[in-house]
C-alpha cells in the first residue's frame, strides 16, 4: 500500500488545547480552587 494513499493527521498543539489537557487532569477539589480564583479575579 502507497503511503501518500493514506490521510495524513496531524495534531496541532495549541495554548487552548495545553490548557484544556491540564485541567482535565485535575481532581475535582483542584478544579473548584481554580474556579475560585477566577472567579475572584474577575
Amino acid at each position: 500500500m502507497d503511503i501518500r494513499l493514506l490521510p495524513r493527521q496531524q495534531l496541532k498543539v495549541t495554548p487552548k488545547r495545553i490548557a484544556a489537557n491540564h485541567i482535565l487532569q485535575l481532581s475535582s477539589q483542584e478544579l473548584q480552587e481554580v474556579i475560585d480564583k477566577e472567579l475572584e479575579a474577575s
